[in-house]
């Protein structure tokens, strides 16, 4: 779900994670990356 607000959407990286149910930055960050392989703001740039 994080992966395609990052995508389809210009929501900053606090209003995907409140979304998709974290409270915490930077445990979502670290998730977001384990899965991913790069930060939320790479992510975005790479696939928007």
């Amino acid at each position: 779900m994080a992966k395609k607000n990052f995508e389809n959407t210009r929501k900053t990286v606090n209003e995907v994670m409140y979304d998709v149910g974290y409270n915490d930055t930077k445990a979502f960050r670290e998730i977001f990356s384990r899965i991913t392989g790069m930060s939320p703001s790479e992510y975005r740039n790479r696939f928007n």
